[in-house]
């Protein structure tokens, strides 16, 4: 799985692949037991919140998750972007 970014429908079902997608950027950056614990509650809810806030639960919306930082995190009709931040090896 690509861990640098993950774009998916703006739907409740891909909550799923959203936290799978945070386990693996996690794994990738050595995260320890409660780290990924707080990371994954953490992304869970800004995605639920980008899905159902954000873009009215509206599958021709998306939502874009990315590891880095580039500016700020933004609503972007039409989606919405959720940053996870963490570098390999921090």
């Amino acid at each position: 799985m690509d861990t640098e970014a993950i774009d998916l429908p703006s739907r409740v079902a891909s909550l799923d692949r959203a936290e799978a997608w945070g386990a693996a950027v996690a794994d990738a950056c050595g995260l320890g037991e409660d780290d990924r614990h707080r990371s994954g509650l953490a992304l869970h809810e800004a995605a639920a919140n980008a899905v159902l806030h954000g873009n009215g639960a509206d599958p021709a919306k998306r939502v874009r998750l990315g590891r880095a930082l580039r500016d700020a995190p933004r609503d972007d009709p039409p989606g919405t972007d959720v940053l996870l931040v963490c570098e390999p090896g921090e």
